[in-house]
């Protein structure tokens, strides 16, 4: 099983994640070319690919690749179904399920050591101020992902009784489990339902994998087919509002957001369509 970092160094310079010169811009297009050359080279070449979009070592998927602020759920969900569509076996991190962001961390809470090292040398070595240091080192330290789960709006995030070895989230009371478990509209309960088609449609997990609507800046459309059946992700993978038109014979079967309008998707709407064949 291969697991590959192309994702991870979206708007990366050649030298790392550290590595600031490009900003850290990237746009839909760039993320959906990744997505595409790995998907269309394990088909070609019969290797099996971890699907990820966040681990350990790298940023909160949702501050990394979504947006946190306006379109925390409905992003995260998008990533979610990107994740599960793609070509291999999709990987769940501990607290994407529930949408965890990014912590804003000060300096003598940082654990990370490449973190920390680094940060010395933007200083000395490239002449980096301070401030912007601290800020470039903010944006892609592992401690955001080693932060503990948060279960529920208790002392710790209900992770332990006494202080945990690492700071707990101060976002830890709004975005929790238990906060999320009875919320039919929730990021976990979205990804149950996701869950639930993956294991329930054959075509999600056997069918022929393609993709279509390549060359659109913002739509993301991935297939599985399996001849009786094909499960499609349609999704607006940006802020702004998308044309769009479904087809008559595509039944929704999951939305992550709760009015559809026949004729557009909203921003990060995600689609998870069924057509059955005759």
């Amino acid at each position: 099983m291969i697991i590959h970092f192309d994702l991870h160094m979206l708007g990366c310079g050649p030298l790392g994640k550290f590595d600031f010169r490009k900003g850290y811009w990237y746009s839909t297009k760039d993320f959906k070319n990744v997505l595409h050359s790995w998907n269309k080279a394990a088909i070609k070449h019969e290797f099996h690919v971890a699907s990820t979009m966040s681990n350990h070592d790298q940023p909160r998927a949702v501050s990394r690749f979504g947006d946190d602020h306006t379109y925390r759920f409905e992003s995260a969900k998008a990533l979610f179904a990107i994740n599960f569509f793609n070509v291999g076996s999709p990987f769940i991190y501990q607290g994407e399920e529930i949408a965890m962001k990014n912590m804003k961390l000060p300096i003598e809470d940082w654990k990370d050591f490449e973190a920390k090292n680094t940060y010395k040398a933007l200083q000395s070595m490239m002449k980096v101020p301070a401030f912007l240091a601290k800020k470039i080192i903010q944006k892609m330290s592992r401690d955001h992902a080693r932060g503990v789960m948060q279960w529920n709006h208790s002392a710790n995030g209900g992770f332990s009784e006494v202080q945990p070895w690492f700071k707990v989230n101060d976002d830890y009371e709004s975005i929790n489990v238990e906060k999320q478990n009875d919320d039919s509209d929730s990021v976990l309960n979205y990804v149950r339902q996701l869950t639930h088609l993956y294991h329930s449609i054959s075509a999600f997990t056997l069918g022929k994998h393609t993709e279509s609507m390549i060359d659109h800046p913002y739509l993301i459309m991935m297939h599985k087919d399996d001849g009786k059946q094909r499960i499609s992700c349609i999704c607006n993978f940006s802020k702004k509002s998308v044309k769009f038109t479904l087809m008559d014979d595509e039944v929704i079967l999951l939305s992550n957001v709760n009015h559809h309008s026949n004729n557009q998707l909203q921003p990060y709407e995600t689609l998870i369509t069924l057509k059955t064949h005759f």
